[in-house]
């Protein structure tokens, strides 16, 4: 079975982890802080977006937990609009609207994609080897 070392447990690591996990990959998620803890608020997903978490099934969650699905666009500073789209269209043209969400809610998904024990907490990572070894600021490897 394939094995990967994945560093940071922000989105980008945690949608890593649970992608190869999903494909069979043993995988060693490190993050450095102690927790998980929300950090940044709100944000809004594409709908290419949740087309890659359908992937690994976490696309219905996410949309579950939408705040938000309505119309979007680009303003100028003064407010005229440059390009605006509603959820009808986007939806019929590229399968899905625009979403928000608080980022705590996509961290706890993706968080629920992964076995206990991939995700590392309070783990920080100053190197790692490609046999699967990493080396912490103390000098330790695991």
């Amino acid at each position: 079975m394939p094995h990967t070392i994945v560093i940071g447990g922000g989105i980008g690591g945690l949608t890593a982890a649970a992608a190869l996990h999903r494909r069979g990959w043993t995988v060693d998620l490190h993050e450095r802080a102690a927790s998980l803890e929300p950090a940044g608020s709100g944000l809004a997903l594409g709908p290419n977006a949740l087309h890659a978490l359908d992937t690994i099934g976490a696309g219905d969650p996410v949309r579950a937990l939408s705040a938000m699905r309505g119309d979007g666009g680009i303003r100028r500073p003064d407010g005229t609009w440059l390009s605006r789209t509603s959820a009808e269209a986007a939806e019929a043209r590229y399968g899905d609207p625009t979403v928000a969400l608080l980022r705590a809610d996509l961290i706890d998904v993706l968080t629920a994609r992964l076995p206990d024990g991939i995700v590392r907490l309070g783990s920080p990572v100053t190197a790692a080897a490609p046999d699967g070894t990493v080396t912490t600021p103390g000098g330790g490897d695991g």
